[in-house]
């Protein structure tokens, strides 16, 4: 499954399914609207058109780059929300069409079917691989480069553009979080499996040095870096629906200072 070219209002989807079936009979399903909700939800979040499937074991059904435009914003985000956070996610499609076999009459078919996939968890287990400091800081004041890697255990690719990240620490959790600077990393599309992407930031390292004084622990151990996403743009536009889900997920990734100290 994929979400590609996102606008506030939009995105491309696209989608291979396998048919499952140990009938012996092999009818024709016709092509549908299906509405797509949550659960306990009584308004769609999108609306899909499958195409039509030949009914026997293996098929392939393909949906290529179809324009969707939300009508449902609210609904859409909360399933994007799900889809950051979450280990699952639900949804159910429902529609109606007609299944065929031969020259017998078509039959009605009521769809209404519930998925489960696999969720981003939070993105846990995201870790900074690698960094150094940049000394002299770079013409627009980074001073930190570094490699982030964001494991994705979904079938899912989802376009996510510039990330704009602010990051912070603290020296342990009695005391307020203490502002590090801030990050970027540009042109994200997460696929399934393991993503590394560049990470531009700036930050003040009299802080770092001041918090890892105060607990030379996090020299072995990690300094332990909270990371919020402020928000996300494709193409220089904000994407509500994304931003709002990654917002709702916060990070806490411990950065090995000693290589750089």
């Amino acid at each position: 499954m994929a979400l590609l070219n996102p606008t506030p209002d939009s995105f491309d989807f696209s989608m291979t399914s396998v048919l499952g079936s140990n009938s012996p009979f092999h009818p024709q399903l016709a092509p549908f609207d299906a509405s797509v909700y949550l659960p306990g939800g009584t308004d769609p979040i999108m609306t899909l058109e499958i195409p039509g499937v030949h009914a026997r074991n293996g098929a392939v059904t393909t949906i290529t780059g179809q324009h969707i435009t939300l009508t449902n914003q609210k609904g859409f985000t909360e399933y994007t929300t799900a889809v950051v956070k979450n280990k699952t996610v639900t949804f159910t499609l429902k529609g109606r069409t007609g299944l065929k076999l031969g020259t017998l009459p078509s039959t009605p078919v009521n769809y209404d079917t519930t998925i489960t996939m696999a969720g981003m968890n939070s993105l846990s287990n995201t870790t900074i691989a690698s960094f150094r400091l940049a000394n002299p800081p770079e013409p627009d004041g980074t001073n930190l480069l570094a490699n982030v890697s964001i494991p994705n255990p979904t079938v899912q690719t989802i376009e996510l553009g510039t990330l704009y990240m602010s990051m912070y620490t603290r020296a342990n959790d009695s005391v307020p979080l203490v502002a590090l600077g801030n990050g970027t990393v540009a042109n994200v599309t997460l696929r399934p499996g393991q993503n590394i992407l560049p990470l531009r930031a700036i930050n003040n390292l009299s802080t770092v040095l001041a918090v890892v004084g105060e607990n030379p622990k996090f020299l072995t151990e990690g300094l332990p870096v909270v990371v919020k996403t402020d928000k996300n743009t494709v193409n220089g536009v904000e994407i509500p629906y994304l931003s709002q889900a990654l917002q709702a997920n916060v990070l806490t990734i411990p950065l090995n200072v000693s290589s750089a100290i």
